[in-house]
């Protein structure tokens, strides 16, 4: 398991899918938040939502996927990174800018590339893009097929990583090019 998380809560603590999404996305925990999803523009919910995939890419990446990992803890982050995966895609749907497609395009390569890996363990690559979890494989899944899919070594969350952060830099942009077209001032005080 990550040392960070290990560290805070001690070994032998289950944290729910709730938890790992509140911590996915810290920077604002309204955007998790289905209901409140609909006051924030198709940019600032892509803007948080690649700041909350690199987040569940970077946890998930760290596990040791070992006979010491708690298999509860494990899963349920998985369900947290599909949740927040599945926001970055929605969100991305209604984009216009060329260079954000295109990197929302290569996301979806990536997750494409590793669907095989996904669906051994219960996590199927709709035609959408987006991610389904069927429950009950996920659950039955051993930590070697998991570690297959998530573990450092495999490649796909250090893509879906990088991929998150050039998607994040670029709706950065957009946003920040938006406050200075409106004659908004930004207060950037050290």
């Amino acid at each position: 398991m990550s040392s960070d998380i290990t560290n805070l809560i001690g070994v032998n603590t289950n944290l729910s899918t709730d938890y790992y999404l509140r911590k996915f996305y810290e920077h604002n925990r309204d955007v998790s938040k289905a209901s409140k999803r609909a006051d924030y523009t198709n940019n600032e919910l892509i803007y948080e939502d690649t700041i909350a995939l690199k987040k569940a890419a970077k946890l998930l990446s760290s596990f040791s996927y070992d006979d010491t990992s708690s298999d509860k803890n494990i899963y349920n982050s998985i369900r947290a990174f599909v949740t927040t995966y599945n926001n970055a895609i929605s969100s991305s749907r209604k984009v216009n800018d060329p260079n954000l497609k295109r990197q929302v395009k290569n996301l979806l390569k990536i997750t494409d590339k590793y669907s095989d890996a996904l669906d051994k363990i219960g996590l199927n690559v709709k035609n959408d893009g987006t991610i389904k979890i069927l429950d009950e494989t996920l659950t039955k899944a051993s930590l070697s097929d998991i570690k297959k899919a998530f573990g450092k070594e495999t490649g796909y969350m250090n893509a879906s990583m990088i991929s998150a952060k050039r998607i994040n830099e670029r709706t950065y942009n957009i946003l920040y090019n938006q406050i200075l077209g409106r004659g908004l001032h930004l207060d950037i005080t050290l």
